[in-house]
């Protein structure tokens, strides 16, 4: 069964899934930083729950400081587990504003409803192992996997 949910994950042509050892890994690809950051959240919530059952209806914000594209990444990420983790917030949208090395981040979505949200997978971490990110013929490019 798990196997047959991780083959429909990868019929998604916004992103490349892989299988990686226990965990989940994603290819992502996107015009800016920012949009990067914003597709890996998306990601996230589609591993973890359907997208189109979820709502935009609360917003939270925060920042976060950074010194590579790369943290930027995990951070973000881990933020968004440990909101879901905490609080059962799952984020659907995302704005970013980079300014230097901080990012202020808002996030859009609702708090999870065992009635209405069908859990695919437990994310438990943004893994630093295999993360690679890197601008290719104007492209950012990104690794990510995800610790479940």
């Amino acid at each position: 069964m798990e196997k047959m949910r991780r083959q429909n994950l990868k019929s998604q042509d916004w992103f490349k899934s892989f299988d990686h050892t226990a965990d989940l890994g994603a290819c992502l690809n996107a015009d800016s930083l920012e949009g990067l950051v914003r597709q890996g959240a998306l990601v996230l919530l589609f591993f973890t729950i359907n997208p189109a059952t979820v709502e935009a209806n609360q917003e939270k914000s925060f920042e976060i400081e950074f010194d590579s594209p790369e943290q930027l990444l995990v951070r973000t990420l881990s933020k968004l587990v440990f909101l879901f983790d905490c609080e059962g917030f799952l984020t659907r949208n995302m704005e970013l504003e980079i300014s230097g090395n901080k990012a202020l981040v808002k996030i859009f979505g609702e708090i999870y409803d065992k009635n209405k949200h069908q859990t695919r997978h437990l994310i438990k971490a943004i893994t630093w192992g295999g993360l690679e990110v890197k601008i290719e013929n104007g492209k950012y490019l990104a690794t990510v996997i995800f610790d479940d």
